[in-house]
């Protein structure tokens, strides 16, 4: 597809549209206290991916070896739930096939469900999360970076989406699980607008930029995997909050 690879978001310092298309969402630059500009979330989500791969050290090979290991999974993870159900197979069946005990399957995952649902760990964005919070500047735009910063770790792309697509139809109920992850992310996300802006626990504020911002996102994601479309993510995702911004202006 013609995803933008998050390294090319390094290459300006403003993160120009030429490069992404998302100079409109997030093109400004965030001050500290003394006025020195500092770097966005999505700066630092692509140093850090660009770190990863051209790294020859024991970490970065333990890097790529987990985001292999964690693709495997959830692609096994899926067909198996096709073709079988999720209860006609075990964890342990699905690691047989990935070539992994089951230990490591849950140094991954905390269970089948979220291998086929491909919901890692939380803490997979746990540095992306306290970049947030720590930042400056509009918190809409902070958000922004936030998901584009996520997504990209994510490397989602519109290929996958008829393997899950398969494996809900196969089991329902996986739809139920990805709703109420999706809730659980937004009260997750609502802490983290609280601690950036200082606000207080279960303040309107927080829970409407979030829940907004998630709308945004998830039509975005629609559009991504269910149209006919070459264009990168961010840019969809812009376009989108460009939209939003001009209804509420």
């Amino acid at each position: 597809m013609g995803r933008a690879p998050i390294a090319q978001l390094a290459e300006a310092d403003d993160l120009k549209s030429s490069q992404s298309g998302f100079e409109s969402l997030s093109g400004h630059r965030l001050k500290r206290g003394n006025g020195a500009a500092r770097p966005s979330i999505l700066h630092y989500a692509a140093q850090s991916v660009m770190l990863h791969l051209d790294m020859d050290s024991a970490t970065g090979i333990r890097a790529r070896r987990k985001a292999e290991t964690t693709a495997s999974l959830i692609s096994i993870a899926r067909a198996l739930t096709a073709e079988h159900g999720l209860a006609g197979f075990t964890v342990e069946e699905l690691c047989e096939q990935a070539g992994i005990s089951r230990r490591t399957f849950f140094n991954y995952f905390t269970s089948k469900e979220r291998a086929v649902l491909g919901v890692a760990d939380r803490l997979d964005h746990a540095d992306l999360d306290e970049l947030f919070v720590s930042t400056t500047g509009p918190v809409v735009d902070a958000f922004a970076d936030l998901f584009i910063a996520r997504w990209e770790r994510m490397e989602l792309v519109p290929a996958e989406f008829p393997a899950l697509q398969a494996a809900m139809d196969r089991e329902p109920r996986l739809v139920v699980q990805m709703l109420e992850l999706a809730s659980e992310n937004e009260r997750e996300d609502a802490r983290l607008v609280e601690r950036r802006e200082n606000l207080p626990v279960g303040d309107l504020h927080a829970q409407l930029v979030v829940q907004l911002m998630g709308t945004i996102l998830r039509t975005a994601m629609f559009e991504m995997f269910n149209e006919p479309t070459t264009d990168p993510f961010p840019d969809i995702f812009a376009r989108r909050l460009a939209a939003a911004r001009a209804v509420f202006s």
